[in-house]
């Protein structure tokens, strides 16, 4: 059975040191991933499909395994690496019928997939996160408790 939403959210700058092979929701340990971390341990995530636009690694899975690593985003990275990001979701979409896509990045990580709107299917809702990083924190959590219950 295919997730009926998905949401796609920036790797944190902020990550825990947990050596190789860690699964991506695991290592990055900013506030969407606590906020995602505690939705897992309440409800499995059996309708919600999580990419994650990394600035070493592209589009993740949240279950990709991947290495501690500390890099960052910028708008000329974030325009080079857009072809690959944009390739790989598109290729992810073609897969998956979603009702809602959330999508939770900042300033820089927003260039690598303007456009994505020409990718998803008309009756397909995307929603953005606006504002500061608190208020899009909030509008995280609640479409979370929306669509997860």
């Amino acid at each position: 059975m295919n997730s009926t939403y998905l949401i796609i959210v920036s790797c944190s700058k902020k990550k825990k040191n947990l050596g190789k092979n860690v699964p991506a929701i695991e290592l990055y340990d900013g506030p969407v991933f606590k906020i995602l971390r505690k939705f897992s341990t309440l409800k499995k995530f059996d309708r919600l499909d999580i990419l994650i636009i990394s600035a070493k690694y592209g589009v993740l899975k949240y279950t990709d395994k991947i290495n501690y690593y500390d890099e960052k985003m910028n708008q000329s990275k974030a325009k080079v690496m857009k072809p690959q990001i944009m390739k790989k979701i598109s290729d992810f979409l073609a897969v998956n019928n979603y009702e809602e896509i959330f999508i939770n990045l900042g300033k820089n990580y927003s260039v690598s997939i303007e456009g994505l709107e020409n990718l998803v299917d008309s009756s397909c809702k995307i929603i953005y996160a606006k504002g500061r990083i608190g208020e899009r924190l909030k509008q995280t959590k609640e479409w979370l408790l929306k669509v997860m219950n």
